[in-house]
């Protein structure tokens, strides 16, 4: 699906991770153990992740950059209130370099504020959870948005929350998510998008 990149205020977010495979040499016989990976790479105020099997490791936060209308890039998260029944509408994006090339967004939207360490997942029925990977396509000269949300067949993801400093204005968490293209198109080969080892820590909030 085109993403209606330059119409709307919007930032991406991205991420990176390294897959750690430990071979036991000295064990009878041979075996092969993946372990979950370290975020490599990743640090306080970036956003990282695996996408489709390759390391994802976003920009740091930039005030005045030129990615939205907002002037702001890189790895961040935005607090809003949509309604007064919905007052925790809370944005994480990470944008990868060379800009803009690739981007992730979660969007939370609550009642409440989430509750620190909970995981939740798309679908769940008190907190609104959506993931999209953006990706440009030189040929096509456009955006391409692989999402998680209900109304997405065969996508799921979920999120954890471990730090929510409003006094700070920090942020960190934990995500994955399988994303389906919103509009399948044939230049793709895969119309599905898995994102593991998802982490952001200690992100700017803006409010």
């Amino acid at each position: 699906m085109k993403h209606p990149f330059l119409t709307r205020p919007r930032t991406g977010a991205s991420f990176a991770c390294a897959l750690l495979i430990t071979i036991c040499s000295s064990c009878a016989s041979t075996t092969s153990t993946t372990t979950p990976p370290a975020n490599t790479g990743c640090g306080t105020g970036i956003l990282c992740a695996t996408v489709g099997g390759a390391s994802y490791v976003a920009e740091t936060y930039n005030a005045t950059g030129d990615y939205t209308q907002a002037k702001t890039s890189g790895s961040f998260a935005s607090l809003n209130k949509l309604t007064t029944s919905f007052p925790f509408v809370c944005t994480v994006y990470g944008q990868k370099a060379p800009h803009p090339q690739q981007s992730i967004e979660i969007r939370i939207i609550s009642n409440s504020t989430p509750t620190i360490g909970t995981a939740y997942a798309v679908g769940n029925a008190m907190v609104g959870l959506e993931f999209d990977y953006y990706k440009f396509d030189a040929t096509d000269l456009v955006f391409y948005d692989w999402r998680a949300s209900t109304s997405n067949t065969g996508s799921s993801g979920t999120v954890t929350l471990t730090k929510f400093d409003q006094t700070a204005n920090l942020i960190s968490g934990t995500f994955s998510f399988t994303g389906v293209e919103n509009a399948p198109n044939s230049t793709h080969d895969n119309t599905t998008v898995v994102v593991t080892n998802g982490s952001f820590t200690d992100l700017p909030l803006t409010q």
